[in-house]
């Protein structure tokens, strides 16, 4: 069984850190990001390949809905699936 690397550990020290916070935030609800007290967070070890996967998820989608519309078939919005980080 491989060991698994450690989280890299942040810190958000300034308040004008306020973008970079509202992104771990972001990352913390895709399950890629946990906070282990104020401003000390850890990432996931597998974080820049899980962002690149949801990315060409993304693309994939825009791609069959752009066919789609080519087509002239129409889709509801909820049609196609979704899944988070954490679970895809």
């Amino acid at each position: 069984m491989a060991t698994r690397p450690r989280p890299l550990l942040l810190r958000v020290i300034s308040f004008g850190l306020r973008v970079e916070a509202g992104r771990l935030k972001t990352l913390e609800r895709l399950g890629l990001a946990e906070e282990h007290r104020p401003g000390v967070w850890a990432l996931d070890a597998g974080l820049e390949t899980k962002l690149r996967q949801l990315g060409e998820r993304a693309d994939t989608y825009r791609m069959m809905a752009h066919a789609l519309q080519q087509a002239d078939i129409e889709r509801g919005g909820r049609s196609l699936p979704s899944s988070s980080a954490a679970g895809g």
